[in-house]
């Protein structure tokens, strides 16, 4: 499992977990990816909630990403 905080300009906006059924299933490259994104998608629900944007409510879950 990686956990990573959605912080956007010292705000944090949320926590992205990624979850694999085998152990040591990430490496370092997953990590930095993940550390990437989080950052991309803490933006995104940012500007969306600054907007009001009712497309960004509570939590966003994506099933079957590592089948």
């Amino acid at each position: 499992m990686i956990v990573a905080p959605l912080k956007h300009l010292e705000t944090t906006v949320g926590v992205l977990k990624v979850v694999a059924p085998d152990v040591d299933a990430f490496d370092e490259a997953d990590i930095e990816a993940l550390s990437l994104i989080s950052g991309l998608i803490a933006a995104a629900m940012f500007h969306a909630a600054r907007h009001e944007t009712p497309a960004i409510a509570g939590t966003l879950r994506v099933e079957g990403a590592c089948q």
